[in-house]
């Protein structure tokens, strides 16, 4: 539903349009988006993206990737390691677009030991001051 969603926007056919099959679509597979009530943008937008990733991940067998520790190296090295790792069990248009990293520092309070890990996002929440 969503290619013929997208062909109808782009076609120039129509002057408005109503998007009803793809809303009755996700309805089914997440009936809390079925109603007339008011709903997350967020939650919506991360169930679309993660519905279009599953069906266009080219990956289709995803190996075991363990991922060694930083040791002391730039974390340039480690990031491209553990997005190559990531890429390696994901690959579709939208880790393309809308995935990144998030670099996260882990300090043993005994030894000093730090290790530092890149975790992939798709969506970053961050506080709103109030």
């Amino acid at each position: 539903r969503y290619g013929e969603l997208v062909t109808a926007l782009w076609s120039g056919d129509s002057k408005w349009l109503a998007p009803l099959k793809i809303r009755w679509t996700i309805g089914k597979f997440k009936p809390e988006f079925n109603s007339f009530q008011q709903q997350d943008s967020q939650e919506l937008l991360a169930f679309v993206l993660d519905g279009l990733h599953e069906d266009l991940n080219r990956i289709t067998k995803k190996p075991y990737i363990p991922l060694a520790d930083s040791d002391g190296r730039p974390d340039e090295e480690v990031a491209a390691e553990h997005w190559e790792a990531h890429l390696r069990r994901e690959e579709s248009i939208v880790v393309q677009l809308f995935q990144g990293q998030l670099r996260s520092r882990l300090r043993c309070l005994d030894c000093g030991y730090v290790n530092v890990r890149f975790e992939p996002f798709t969506f970053l929440t961050l506080p709103l001051p109030t």
